[in-house]
């Protein structure tokens, strides 16, 4: 839906497209969401009203870092010169960007890539240990269960720089969302009332009221008025309790596993 709209807008041909690969780097494969007859690729995204300051507007517009990583990456296997990005914004909006090739961003591309096959693929090294979600999921994956009363015991010099990282990660944690929060609080007052920060036609941040409730702030703050609005929702649930007893081992298997350290 996103592809024929972006044809009818654009006047442009978009005909599918399967998997390319780079003649120049074998390794480089893609998998646009079109070409056009102008010469350029196609990618169309959906996203929620909740991303539509990613795609800016009108007067300032923007193109999402994982669609700009995607438009390029596309323009490096291709060789094509540009890229077009449609993304359908809280299925109401469309945002239409016009990717121009970046050569120097396709360079760290090709570097970034090319270290993982020849270093990483080919050379049959496990990637080291990071904090992308990524990596989270992988052994989540991997180990998705734990043997109960089963020990891993590492040495003393382990520990202690596994505990030295934990600890300054933590504090440089903290002290970045002190940060982030105080530039957020200097916003606010900023705006005080209003609802859009503005320089010239440039949109630097909004302040708007949701239609997120805040149930119980006014349960405490208004009970008389809060048990009049109130109405009893049933629900389907899963019976976790009956599951457990009934398939201990399929109870187990969707139980998350939570890692702790121990102060």
């Amino acid at each position: 839906m996103v592809r024929d709209e972006f044809a009818r807008r654009s006047a442009l041909e978009v005909r599918t497209a399967g998997t390319l690969r780079s003649q120049r780097w074998p390794w480089m494969l893609a998998n646009p969401d079109g070409l056009c007859s102008d010469g350029a690729g196609y990618e169309g995204k959906t996203c929620s009203a909740w991303s539509a300051h990613e795609w800016g507007d009108h007067l300032n517009p923007l193109v999402p870092d994982h669609a700009e990583l995607q438009a390029q990456w596309g323009m490096a296997v291709t060789g094509f010169k540009a890229w077009w990005v449609a993304g359908l914004i809280g299925g109401q909006n469309l945002a239409i960007r016009r990717v121009e090739r970046d050569d120097e961003l396709i360079a760290e591309l090709v570097r970034i890539s090319g270290e993982f096959w020849h270093e990483n693929v080919l050379g049959g090294v496990e990637p080291g240990i990071d904090g992308s979600e990524a990596c989270t999921r992988l052994l989540t994956d991997r180990y998705p269960v734990s043997d109960e009363d089963s020990i891993a015991d590492i040495d003393a010099e382990t520990r202690d720089e596994l505990l030295a990282e934990r600890e300054a990660a933590t504090a440089a944690e903290k002290a970045a969302k002190a940060q982030v929060e105080a530039v957020k609080n200097r916003a606010r007052q900023i705006l005080g009332d209003a609802e859009r920060l503005m320089c010239g036609d440039q949109e630097i941040a909004t302040w708007k009221t949701t239609n997120k409730f805040k149930a119980a702030e006014f349960r405490k703050a208004d009970p008389d008025l809060a048990v009049k609005y109130t109405r009893r929702v049933e629900v389907d649930e899963i019976d976790v309790e009956a599951l457990q007893a009934a398939e201990p081992d399929t109870h187990r298997r969707y139980c998350s596993r939570v890692l702790q350290f121990k102060n």
